[in-house]
């Protein structure tokens, strides 16, 4: 998925429709049995009738911890252009580890300004002034620093059940060195144990490169010209980030100037699940 023209209908036998998807595995699963499988991978379950011509019960359980951070960052560009983010929202369950803020800060393709960033995050955090950022200053700034507490909290609806003190204690210190591995795999792009400010750099301006471009699209989303918006929008970015040998000889922008999509209900992306949306604002 390159850009939003490329997104696909993903829910149920939606994927179908696009013959784009085939199988890499399968898995015999039997009684009392389970297999893992990243988020945001194409999954179905099929109940052989020559096996069970009576029922079958699918049931998908989801890791709060560990993050996938590393999958998750190294899948961002594509994930920005499915239903993870037009439909879900993911953008905002990212957020945390990404900017390593509690509450998102502006997006901006501005250089200095991501620099200043990442600038700030070491001061807070760099506790040895070495300029790397490890696991153990992760854990300390999530733990005993007051900018970094948000980090103990658990965002999960089942979190309102617990009572007990002494349990609500142990659960903010897993989360926060939970938080804190989670932090370092994020980061970390040559996975040595350290954030430099280098790497640190590099995936704050990925990430406020793609929630800039995400914004400005979902603007156009509303828009009476939405589609002729998104393409003016997405090769733009093209032009940017995905042409390394320049825009003259660049497949994506050809793709998108070649998508004869016209209305915004045309473009899957755009369509969203309002069901989906509903039930989100109502938890």
């Amino acid at each position: 998925l390159r850009t939003i023209f490329d997104s696909f209908e993903s829910f149920d036998t939606g994927v179908y429709k696009e013959k784009k998807w085939a199988p890499e595995y399968e898995f015999d699963v039997g009684p009392g049995q389970c297999f893992v499988f990243p988020p945001g991978y194409m999954h179905e379950t099929w109940s052989n009738p020559e096996i069970n011509d009576v029922c079958a019960t699918a049931t998908t359980f989801q890791f709060n911890a560990p993050f996938p951070a590393q999958y998750i960052r190294n899948f961002l560009p594509r994930f920005s252009n499915s239903h993870l983010v037009s439909a879900e929202n993911a953008m905002e369950i990212y957020s945390s580890y990404a900017t390593i803020a509690k509450a998102q800060p502006k997006p901006t393709s501005d250089k200095g300004e991501i620099q200043k960033r990442v600038d700030s995050k070491f001061v807070d955090i760099d506790a040895n002034k070495d300029s790397q950022i490890t696991e153990a200053e992760l854990r300390a700034f999530f733990l005993t620093n007051p900018k970094g507490k948000w980090g103990q909290a658990y965002e999960f609806a089942w979190g309102r059940y617990i009572k007990d003190p002494q349990v609500k204690k142990e659960m903010a210190q897993e989360r926060g060195e939970y938080r804190a591995g989670d932090t370092l795999a994020w980061h970390d792009l040559n996975e040595d144990g350290h954030i430099s400010r280098e790497e640190l750099l590099q995936t704050f301006t990925q990430w406020n490169v793609l929630v800039e471009r995400h914004r400005k699209l979902m603007k156009a989303k509303a828009s009476k010209k939405a589609v002729a918006q998104a393409k003016t929008i997405e090769e733009k970015y093209a032009k940017e980030y995905m042409c390394p040998t320049g825009p003259a000889q660049c497949p994506v922008v050809d793709r998108i100037r070649a998508k004869k999509a016209k209305s915004r209900q045309s473009v899957v992306w755009f369509q969203g699940d309002e069901d989906e949306e509903k039930e989100r604002k109502e938890l």
